[in-house]
């Protein structure tokens, strides 16, 4: 249950995030339409995977569906005290740092920070027409190192 769930959001967020890379004179399918629900387009989304590009989805560096203007996406990035390694961009203490401040409202401020930097590294990165790794709007906090 907790695969298909994760591979649920996975979908999800790549049908709302390259939705803008689809020309108006292309047939939109019901997973690329904004204007239908969530549930509904997750469900269209999976019908029309196979399982092969399921699986394909389920590492950080996700091959793209062409057949379906899925593009190719890298989900490695973290935001633990800042936008990792996306070029300049605010770094806050670690999380035993912030942790030690006592303040939930300044903890809500830096990720709202936090937030906004990734959003637009995101759009900056969408301009240039390129999805490579630390630009998309994945970030893993806390996050484990679960190769390691």
């Amino acid at each position: 249950m907790v695969l298909k769930f994760s591979l649920t959001r996975v979908l999800f967020f790549l049908s709302l995030m390259f939705f803008p890379f689809f020309s108006p004179a292309q047939d939109v399918l019901p997973f690329q339409d904004p204007e239908r629900s969530i549930s509904e387009r997750v469900r269209d989304v999976i019908s029309r995977l196979t399982p092969e590009e399921k699986v394909s989805m389920m590492v950080h560096e996700s091959a793209g569906v062409p057949r379906l203007g899925i593009p190719a996406y890298n989900w490695w990035n973290e935001a633990l005290h800042g936008v990792g390694r996306a070029g300049k961009a605010t770094v806050f203490p670690q999380a035993i740092g912030l942790a030690a401040t006592f303040d939930p409202d300044l903890l809500h401020r830096i990720g709202d920070v936090i937030s906004t930097e990734a959003r637009a590294k995101y759009n900056a990165a969408l301009k240039r027409g390129t999805m490579q790794q630390y630009t998309g709007l994945t970030f893993w906090s806390p996050n484990v190192n679960i190769f390691r």
